[in-house]
């Protein structure tokens, strides 16, 4: 009777000191610890998608340049259509789709994969030498393509949120990337690509002299970039790069076919060798975007690896504070245990006292029976004695009579013999 009660009771009390627990001590601390780690992972997974960003960059470098060295081959081809121009531009092409499709396959495995990537040759049919072509124009016409996709890269940079980090170090790594590595790349190649032409020319005409003359000043910037305080090894690498080419055009280029304004029939067959001298400066170039990408992934490995330790240190000490809400609720358990023996134990006691007052109630029914019965029998017997009473009385009465008619009979014997007496005489 007692046990589901005192069972149901000690539920509720079990249940009440639970909630008191969990509201007092989990429920703050698991909010706040939420919330930290909410923004944890968020800032781990920004960290990632700026580190895919790099890796996008890397990826995509070889098909940018591909695609820039492919704009300055059919600059190249305007003035000169000859079966060794061709081939180079054909080879050019080949290695644009190659590079250009591994690039679209990563991409597309990425967060990226709208970012679509040039992997055929925008180029018209090549051109024929024509004679006042203003060279400027034509390398617009045939470069704006291959700055498509360096606008790509930008966009990737956008998407990654390298553009935007907040860390004024990474930032400037990736600025220095998007805003003067990759432009550098754009300039070397058009320095490349303006020497090559006027080797396979073999004559400045007066529409492009201007143009041509004022290469070298657009390297310039470059050259005396290598003085900035951020990126030092990177930039080191840059100006070197700006600087070798920008004398490299100077000394082949611009003082001989400036000064002297001859046809320079024996450059006309050295064009590949003129556009192959830049190489070196290219390959400076490649390593300078080399240390800024390493020193950009490097930084973002340690911000990782600090937000992936403040989340471990996070997890650790809410399943510590669990711990502790367990060990206490696990203490108030064995505490109730106790209790619920103790009162399993009062239960038994008052079910053994309510089984001993049943008992007693039996007896009492029993004897209340008996009582009856035993009530109906002195209701005879008291019955019986009032007749036998009667009786008594009767008897008493009739021996009254017979005490009288035997004084009377007495009397009468003694008359009786009184006359008998008298007669004898």
């Amino acid at each position: 009777m007692f046990k589901p009660v005192l069972a149901l009771m000690n539920r509720a009390r079990y249940l009440q000191k639970f909630c008191l627990i969990f509201l007092v001590f989990m429920a703050p601390f698991g909010w706040l610890a939420f919330d930290k780690l909410t923004t944890l992972a968020s800032e781990l997974q920004g960290a990632r998608r700026e580190l895919l960003g790099l890796q996008a960059f890397e990826a995509a470098l070889p098909a940018c340049k591909a695609a820039l060295d492919l704009a300055a081959l059919h600059l190249l081809g305007h003035a000169r259509n000859k079966p060794d121009s061709v081939a180079a531009i054909e080879l050019g092409r080949r290695y644009l789709e190659q590079t250009g499709q591994t690039f679209d396959n990563w991409l597309g495995h990425t967060s990226f994969a709208v970012r679509g990537f040039m992997l055929k040759d925008p180029s018209a049919s090549l051109g024929v030498p024509q004679a006042n072509q203003v060279l400027s124009a034509l390398y617009v016409d045939e470069t704006r393509a291959a700055l498509v996709q360096l606008a790509t890269l930008k966009e990737i940079g956008a998407d990654s949120r390298l553009t935007l980090d907040g860390d004024p170090r990474l930032y400037r790594a990736t600025d220095l990337l998007i805003s003067e590595i990759l432009p550098l790349y754009a300039t070397l190649t058009q320095t490349r690509g303006y020497a090559a032409y006027i080797s396979a020319y073999g004559f400045l005409e007066s529409t492009s002299r201007a143009t041509v003359v004022s290469q070298p000043g657009l390297l310039e910037p470059y050259v005396q970039a290598g003085n900035g305080a951020d990126n030092p090894s990177a930039r080191r690498l840059m100006a070197e790069a700006a600087q070798e080419a920008q004398a490299l055009y100077t000394s082949s280029i611009v003082e001989p076919y400036s000064q002297s304004g001859a046809y320079d029939e024996a450059s006309i067959e050295h064009w590949q060798e003129r556009f192959d001298h830049y190489q070196p400066s290219i390959e400076k170039l490649d390593a300078a975007f080399r240390v800024v990408v390493a020193d950009e992934v490097r930084h973002l490995a340690i911000r990782s690896q600090a937000l992936t330790g403040d989340i471990q240190h996070t997890i650790e000490g809410l399943q510590q504070q669990v711990g502790n809400a367990v060990r206490t609720i696990q203490s108030s358990h064995a505490s109730a245990s106790t209790r619920v023996g103790e009162v399993t134990l009062t239960a038994d006691i008052f079910q053994a006292i309510t089984q001993a007052m049943e008992e007693i109630i039996d007896h009492n029914l029993q004897i209340a029976s008996a009582a009856e019965q035993q009530a109906q029998v002195v209701e005879g017997v008291e019955r019986n004695t009032l007749e036998i009473r009667a009786l008594s009385e009767s008897n008493a009465s009739e021996a009254r009579t017979t005490v009288q008619v035997s004084d009377e009979v007495a009397g009468m014997t003694r008359e009786l013999h009184r006359l008998i007496a008298h007669f004898k005489v």
